[in-house]
């Protein structure tokens, strides 16, 4: 059970998946996870992480 504990997750690729199917909710919630105690054990450092830009969209009133 010990060997399949996860430990120094990297959040980019979770916060990445969250923006591009436009989760901002969970964005937020993981962005404010990562700077609590527990967060920060089981996560890289968070600070130089940033949610991908979001990709500009069609509109039908341009």
């Amino acid at each position: 059970l010990h060997d399949t504990a996860l430990r120094a997750i990297d959040p980019k690729p979770i916060l990445d998946f969250f923006t591009t199917m436009e989760f901002t909710l969970l964005t937020k919630r993981l962005l404010t996870f990562l700077k609590t105690p527990y967060g920060q054990a089981h996560f890289l450092a968070h600070e130089h992480v940033v949610a991908a830009p979001k990709d500009s969209q069609l509109s039908l009133f341009e």
